[in-house]
């Protein structure tokens, strides 16, 4: 008798625990927070939105948006002031670098501050931290310079 009711109130318990694993698991929705298990393709989709929302976000604030490059030609004597966040590379002829104050200009390929009055090094990118009225003068006739950003030329007379 008594290995009776030990088998009958183990069935009872296995039944029992089926019956709330089977209420509990209907209960979830497939792809929900609760039911973690999903497709490989559902997870690639959800990232596909998350990446399409971030560049429209991007996008819409204006930033995802690279000003375009302009080439300049240049004579002797002939000034480019570059506004803040401007990048210039001189590709021929000979320039200097132009300003007031202590500063130089960043060269950022190789790495030095390009004192005021020195020579610009060819294929070199310089940048323009601020808006304080330094920039390159050109030294030889035909100089061509690409430029990113905004700037100003002076024209020698």
């Amino acid at each position: 008798m008594q290995k009776n009711f030990r088998a009958i109130f183990g069935v009872g318990i296995l039944i029992i625990g089926s019956l709330i694993t089977t209420v509990l698991a209907g209960s979830v929705d497939p792809g929900s927070i609760n039911d973690p298990l999903v497709t490989k393709s559902y997870v690639d989709e959800q990232v596909k939105l998350q990446v399409a929302a971030q560049v429209k976000l991007i996008n819409n604030q204006g930033l995802g948006q690279v000003a375009p490059v302009i080439v300049e030609e240049l004579n002797t004597g002939d000034v480019v002031v570059a506004k803040a966040g401007t990048e210039i590379i001189l590709r021929s002829g000979a320039a200097v670098a132009y300003g007031q104050g202590p500063n130089g200009i960043p060269d950022l390929t190789a790495g030095v501050d390009v004192a005021i009055g020195a020579k610009i090094t060819n294929n070199h990118l310089l940048l323009f931290p601020r808006d304080d009225g330094r920039g390159i003068k050109a030294t030889s006739k035909a100089t061509n310079i690409m430029v990113r950003g905004n700037y100003e030329i002076i024209r020698a007379k």
